[in-house]
């Protein structure tokens, strides 16, 4: 598991937290709806510009994403070593 997932688990929970569809914030944060489900599935890298820009659109604090992706980082640790 990349970096890549880590960040899109972290921004489709919180997106789906706040009741929100992934064409609005794909819109909002001018980002084709492909390429933002792509994000979400953690098959495509987001630059720290679009991250922002995903993160203006959701109306969330950049550390808030930061936040939920340590999160998702350190549950997928957890699992690969047997942690709890």
């Amino acid at each position: 598991m990349g970096e890549s997932s880590f960040f899109g688990a972290a921004i489709r929970k919180i997106r789906m937290e706040l009741g929100l569809q992934q064409k609005a914030v794909a819109r909002a944060s001018n980002l084709s709806l492909r390429h933002y489900r792509r994000i979400e599935a953690g098959q495509s890298f987001l630059s720290l510009g679009s991250a922002l820009k995903v993160c203006e659109a959701m109306k969330i604090a950049p550390s808030e994403l930061f936040f939920e992706v340590a999160e998702e980082f350190l549950k997928h640790e957890q699992r690969e070593f047997g942690i709890f």
